[in-house]
């Protein structure tokens, strides 16, 4: 659904001493997870090679949808002059699940398609967040960075937290190095009915969540764990996937990034939203910088058009609210001025000498 190439590159080489011509290049794959492919080649000459430029191939959708569980396939790629075979390649490959990430190591930005801000289950959340807000004297709009008040965008991290208090989600753990293998995820309709949640799964509902009310969540990956962070400020990384954890840091110490631990919110009771803070900001300390993995930064990725998967929900499962108001955790108090990201503003030279 993000037009991401199956094939990457294909390049023949002819080493012989002769030239190739009238050649056919066909592709398939056993099991026919994509249709099968035939390039015309017309010549190559000795020593030198043909690259294919147009390398879209046509997937089985139907074929695709219908995985439980994640699959060996075997591709060949047979090059033919008439009825002879000069040369074949053949490679196995593992065909994941529709919800299966398959992990930092292959295409990490991809991630980005599994927070899903419009799956149905969400807007429960949401409305529950806004009740919160309400209750707490605030306004229930859920405005994102239209305020322009740090503050307010806290409070509206705050507010999903308390929310989510009240899904009573349980702690699942996850497979070993999910981080760099992948692993099945968990949308948040299947979350908030089975209640059931690896970190991941929690960190990709409360990503969901707050693009969902208009804000820019990163997803922190570290060795067998991850969590979640949003910009306080209506701001980005510089790529997609951030390697590196001094950048982070930076972006914690301009208090420009909020940071969360999702997994607090599966403890009875649930760990409050300063606890989750500090617990995930330990984590980026300098002593653990061995740990870190990277941060996906979810706006960055929506703009080079890696979209949200389709949910494949029906709309009316969201139509009841999956807990209790009275089981929620209290918003936490305002950030104080040195809590919030602070405007440097540039003076204009008014001299000759200054400019």
């Amino acid at each position: 659904q993000n037009s991401v190439p199956v094939l990457q590159s294909v390049k023949i080489l002819n080493t012989g001493p002769e030239s190739l011509s009238g050649l056919t290049l066909e592709f398939e794959s056993s099991p026919a997870f994509a249709r099968p492919r035939r390039w015309i080649l017309d010549r190559i000459a000795p020593g030198s090679s043909v690259s294919i430029s147009d390398r879209d191939l046509q997937l089985d959708p139907d074929y695709l949808a219908g995985l439980t569980e994640s699959e060996r396939s075997e591709v060949s790629l047979r090059l033919l002059r008439g009825p002879q075979l000069l040369a074949e390649h053949r490679t196995d490959i593992r065909v994941l699940t529709r919800h299966e990430w398959g992990g930092f190591r292959h295409m990490a930005e991809l991630l980005a398609a599994f927070v899903l801000p419009n799956d149905p289950a969400i807007a429960g959340l949401l409305r529950s967040a806004a009740e919160v807000l309400k209750n707490h004297g605030h306004s229930p709009a859920l405005d994102g960075y239209q305020s322009a008040n740090p503050a307010r965008v806290t409070m509206l991290a705050a507010s999903l937290w308390s929310a989510a208090s009240g899904l009573q989600l349980i702690y699942a753990s996850p497979p070993a190095s999910f981080e760099s293998e992948g692993q099945k995820t968990r949308l948040p309709g299947d979350v908030i009915q089975t209640k059931l949640a690896t970190c991941l799964d929690s960190t990709l509902l409360f990503a969901a969540a707050l693009e969902a009310v208009g804000l820019h969540p990163v997803v922190i990956l570290q060795k067998d764990h991850c969590f979640v962070g949003v910009w306080i400020t209506a701001r980005t990384f510089g790529r997609i996937v951030e390697p590196g954890a001094i950048e982070v840091r930076k972006a914690l110490t301009a208090r420009e990034l909020l940071l969360f631990e999702t997994t607090l919110i599966t403890s009875r009771p649930a760990g409050t939203f300063e606890h989750a803070c500090r617990h995930a900001e330990q984590q980026l300390e300098l002593s653990r910088d061995a740990d870190f993995v990277a941060a996906i930064d979810i706006r960055r990725a929506r703009l080079s058009r890696i979209l949200p998967l389709a949910s494949q929900r029906p709309a009316s499962n969201s139509a009841a609210d999956p807990h209790q108001p009275a089981e929620l955790l209290p918003l936490p108090p305002l950030p104080t001025a040195d809590q919030l990201p602070v405007d440097v503003v540039e003076e204009r030279p008014t001299t000759p000498e200054g400019r």
